[in-house]
């Protein structure tokens, strides 16, 4: 498989395009396609030998072992089987391929030529690091390129991954059926890892077929019993498959009791993810046990996270306590904590405006427009205040 490797490594140090951040290639399964490749690599050690004999060669020869030898400890001695092919692998012995480039063409170019042609080459190099530095922006822009140039009939461990991270961004932008596909395709790569696997069962449960989410994570469970993300999402899966019942949605319901218990492990194996503790309070609140609840809402509340549903579930939980006077201090705590946070603002002033209290939400549409008066979804709630909406 390395064979393969080492000669896209060494066209690509010459002709950089198209690069990319992931790739999703197999290993070699059989000799055969392997035995060219693998013979021009010895061929090309070979030649690195036979420089070593000659003195006006040495520092050639010293290039060439400065490259294989770089490359060893990725490619022969200890290769990592879970990414075959990585081109950040190439940062250093790439320079044992360009120098001895720049050297010879120094020698065979002078003048405006040289020039010329240098030019020429730093503008085109620059112009595709330009381009391919974009695909590093953000996370989605990564998995899009990495999507966009995968072999399309790869089914590799890799392709599974790229395929799932591609299809977890997607599902992020509300792109369900796009992601779907995605993850439809992860799941016939080979051997799926249990994380893809539960981005795939929440993809199920967005399109719809929930039934067929909590089974896949019921198996993943009962696989992986320690594994925070597949406790969490079958939690959270078998929350909104009692939610669907709407009216005749009950307390007591046997899904209510499974999704405790498996959001308990979940927030014993990860005490710090807010997101479980925040779906144990809601799952709480559905079977009416409200002490356990607040609690759960009070850690969620405790852990850092941008979300507010965990204040807005506890002042809710804490009203069916009798314990409404702690709500306005954990309010004014979170606004202090927050000073300059206009989404809270905006948030609070929605939140008020449902219940009928303008007067508070126009209040906090001005608190937020004082510290952004540009913010767009706070001038569009304070105009509807105004209108008397």
């Amino acid at each position: 498989t390395q064979a393969f490797v080492l000669w896209h490594y060494l066209r690509l140090s010459l002709v950089p395009w198209p690069v990319r951040g992931a790739y999703a290639d197999d290993y070699a399964r059989e000799l055969l396609p392997a035995l060219l490749p693998g013979l021009a690599v010895l061929a090309l050690l070979a030649g690195v030998a036979r420089a070593w004999r000659n003195a006006a060669s040495l520092w050639l020869a010293w290039c060439g072992a400065l490259f294989f030898l770089l490359l060893a400890p990725t490619s022969s001695v200890l290769p990592i089987v879970t990414e075959v092919l990585a081109e950040r692998r190439m940062y250093l012995p790439m320079l044992a391929v360009l120098v001895p480039l720049v050297v010879l063409a120094s020698r065979w170019l002078r003048g405006a030529a040289a020039s010329a042609a240098t030019v020429a080459v730093a503008l085109g190099l620059a112009c595709l690091a330009r381009d391919h530095a974009a695909h590093y922006r953000d996370e989605p822009a990564f998995w899009a390129d990495a999507y966009g140039k995968r072999d399309v009939a790869s089914r590799s461990f890799l392709a599974a991954q790229i395929l799932s991270n591609h299809g977890l961004m997607l599902m992020r932008a509300g792109q369900v059926a796009a992601a779907g596909e995605a993850l439809d395709v992860a799941m016939q790569c080979e051997s799926p890892t249990a994380i893809e696997r539960v981005h795939h069962a929440v993809s199920l449960q967005l399109r719809g077929r929930a039934d067929e989410a909590v089974l896949k994570l019921r198996e993943l469970v009962a696989l992986r019993p320690e594994h925070a993300d597949a406790l969490g999402a079958l939690g959270t899966t078998l929350a909104a498959l009692h939610d669907q019942d709407g009216a005749n949605a009950r307390p007591d319901d046997p899904r209510l009791r499974e999704a405790e218990l498996v959001l308990q492990r979940a927030v014993t194996v990860a005490p710090r993810r807010a997101a479980f503790w925040n779906t144990l309070g809601h799952v709480c609140k559905r079977m009416e046990h409200w002490a356990d609840a607040e609690i759960a809402f009070r850690r969620a509340c405790e852990l850092p996270s941008e979300h507010l549903e965990p204040f807005f579930g506890r002042a809710e939980v804490l009203a069916r306590l009798g314990r409404g006077a702690e709500v306005q201090a954990m309010f004014q705590q979170l606004f202090l904590a927050r000073p300059r946070d206009v989404a809270l603002r905006v948030q609070f002033a929605r939140n008020a405006l449902a219940k009928g209290d303008a007067r508070s939400a126009l209040q906090l549409v001005q608190q937020a427009l004082a510290i952004e008066p540009q913010h767009a979804e706070a001038n569009a709630l304070r105009a509807q205040i105004e209108a008397g909406g």
